[in-house]
């Protein structure tokens, strides 16, 4: 994937904190960022999303799924 060169401008404290949290992620900075912003834009299309309609019926059969499930 091509890549464009951004100049964003940031805290000096919010970019300690997004310094801290590529170096316990294991990324470099860039690689950090391109990940936050990527995540941002999923959870915008997430939020835009309806969720499924459920009938009383299927609330109480996902219920019983999930209970069976956590007793496993």
């Amino acid at each position: 994937m091509a890549k464009e060169k951004v100049t964003v401008a940031i805290s000096s404290s919010s970019l300690a904190l997004l310094d801290a949290d590529a170096k316990a992620s294991g990324l470099n900075r860039s690689e950090f960022v391109e990940r936050a912003v990527r995540n941002e834009h999923y959870r915008r299309l997430l939020d835009q999303a309806e969720g499924p309609t459920w009938a009383a019926d299927d609330d109480a059969l996902a219920r019983e799924a999930l209970r069976m499930q956590a007793e496993a």
